[in-house]
C-alpha cells in the first residue's frame, strides 16, 4: 500500500510538473504573440507615418505661388515675392509649406543663388518626378550649373 501511495504521489507530481511546463509554454507563446503583435503594430504605424510624409510635400503645395516662383528669371525677381515661409523651415515633421518651399529652394538653385551653400531636404520625402517635375528633375538639372552649393542633403 505504501508503494502504491508513493507511485500515486510520484504520478501526481509528474502530472503537476507536466501541467506547469504546459502553462509555461502557453505563457511563453502568449508573450511571443503579444511581442509580435506589438512589433506589427509599430511597423504599421511607421509605414503609415512614412506614407504621410511622402504625400506631405504634395499636400502643402500652393499652385499659384509655385507658378510665380518658377516664372522668375532672376534672383532679384525671386526675392521680391512675398513668401509664407522663411529660408529655413521649422524643424517639425509636417512643415506647413513644405512643397512650396522645396520648389522655391530648387528654383533658387537653378538661378545659381550665391547665398545657397546648402540644400537640405533630409527628413522629408521628395515627391516623385512624374508627380512633381519642379523639384527632383529640376534639381538634377540645376546641380551641374551650381557654383556655390557645397552640401546637398536628401
Amino acid at each position: 500500500a505504501a508503494q502504491r501511495r508513493r507511485e500515486a504521489a510520484e504520478h501526481q507530481r509528474r502530472e503537476e510538473q507536466e501541467e506547469a511546463a504546459q502553462r509555461r509554454r502557453e505563457d511563453e507563446e502568449a508573450e511571443r504573440q503579444q511581442r509580435e503583435n506589438e512589433e506589427a503594430r509599430l511597423a504599421a504605424e511607421r509605414e503609415e507615418e512614412a506614407e504621410s510624409l511622402k504625400a506631405w510635400a504634395l499636400r502643402t503645395m500652393d499652385a499659384e505661388l509655385e507658378k510665380l516662383i518658377c516664372s522668375t528669371g532672376s534672383l532679384d525677381e525671386l526675392r521680391r515675392i512675398a513668401l509664407p515661409f522663411d529660408e529655413w523651415l521649422p524643424e517639425e515633421v509636417h512643415p506647413k509649406h513644405l512643397g512650396s518651399w522645396m520648389v522655391w529652394c530648387v528654383h533658387r538653385l537653378s538661378l545659381d543663388d550665391p547665398t545657397m551653400e546648402m540644400l537640405d531636404f533630409s527628413g522629408y520625402e521628395v515627391p516623385a518626378p512624374e508627380v512633381e517635375p519642379r523639384i527632383l528633375p529640376k534639381l538634377l538639372e540645376a546641380l551641374p550649373r551650381s557654383t556655390r552649393l557645397g552640401r546637398l542633403l536628401l
